[in-house]
């Protein structure tokens, strides 16, 4: 029994040694005249890695060549390779392309994509700027003014900022605006918020390319794209079309006043608190240039009412953001914000 443990032991070892190959990363692209350098870093800690019996290539879009000598890394220790160190030309075009490091077979231990080929998210580098494999970002490349070849692998410092103003139509800055920017997915996003001045910054974004998101009031109203750039400022004002000057009643708006579904299609059933209202009360119904569109009468203390999405006429009414109030012997007593959706 002892023996058979012992030997599944020495398996398991072989093992470990024999396919350590998943935990190679290339943690930093330079370019420098037609010169490249790659570096490859590992992130496991204890065992040295080797690569003694194994063959690595390096491919691109347009070629591919293998490395011609032996490694030995160790966690925290980085590897560099140039031209010199493949049995064969590797090209790589520094406008944008791919980077691949795969395995005797053919598996894909790593690869990163950037500058203007398809699926990149960091535009092309400047003079003496490097790419950085960072894990603040889940091991993206990201930008840096100075290389750091040989050191710091998964990291850098270099940081960039994002800054302007969000306005309504008639240029009036927006409060509470969120400005949200992200890599990949829209459900893991950063979030800047307008100060009283509609003013947005921050000065610690990871540079490279992000989509951005701006909601007012809960609703998406308006889409862009960033490039931040190491140590500079990347400045953007958004003029939000759909939110009009009655949209600053919203501000104060009172949550005993909602519609559900929201968004909504082709109805949406608005409800309300009744304890204080007027015999005379009334839902009244907006567009987002703030022409009244629709009056619909409360009686009898009911909790809802539903608006069919049709104005005054019988009309259905067009996609976009709406403004509902609730109005008590002349009194605006509430104000929401819905959008129709087609």
């Amino acid at each position: 029994m002892k023996k058979l443990i012992t030997f599944l032991f020495f398996i398991s070892v072989g093992i470990t040694f024999a396919n350590p190959i998943e935990i190679f990363f290339i943690s930093e692209i330079f370019f420098e005249g037609e010169d490249w350098t790659i570096e490859l870093s590992n992130t496991e800690n204890g065992y040295p890695i080797y690569f003694n019996n194994y063959e690595l290539k390096i491919v691109t879009s347009s070629s591919e060549a293998y490395i011609n000598r032996n490694m030995f890394l160790i966690y925290g220790n980085t590897e560099l390779i140039t031209q010199t160190d493949l049995d064969s030309i590797l090209i790589i075009d520094h406008a944008g392309d791919f980077i691949r490091l795969v395995d005797e077979y053919n598996y894909i231990l790593d690869e990163k994509i950037f500058g203007n080929y398809s699926g990149s998210y960091v535009n092309s580098l400047h003079l003496g700027q490097s790419y950085v494999c960072d894990i603040g970002v889940g091991f993206a490349l990201v930008k840096e003014n100075f290389p750091s070849l040989g050191s710091d692998p998964f990291y850098t410092d270099a940081r960039g900022t994002y800054s302007g103003y969000v306005y309504n139509p008639n240029m009036q800055p927006l409060t509470n605006a969120e400005i949200r920017y992200y890599l990949h997915n829209p459900a893991y996003y950063s979030q800047i918020v307008t100060n009283n001045e509609g003013y947005f910054e921050d000065n610690n974004i990871y540079c490279r390319n992000y989509y951005v998101q701006v909601y007012y009031n809960g609703l998406l109203e308006a889409n862009s794209t960033i490039i931040i750039e190491p140590d500079s400022t990347s400045y953007e004002e958004f003029v939000l079309p759909n939110v009009s000057i009655n949209d600053e009643l919203l501000k104060n708006r009172n949550n005993s006043l909602s519609n559900f579904p929201n968004p909504f299609n082709p109805s949406t059933e608005i409800s309300f608190e009744t304890t204080k209202l007027h015999e005379k009360t009334q839902i009244e119904i907006y567009n987002s240039r703030g022409q009244r569109i629709r009056q619909i009468s409360i009686f009898n203390d009911q909790p809802s009412i539903t608006w069919d999405g049709k104005n005054s006429i019988g009309k259905a009414c067009p996609s976009g953001v709406y403004f509902y109030k609730l109005v008590s012997n002349g009194k605006d007593l509430a104000v929401n914000k819905m959008l129709l959706l087609k």
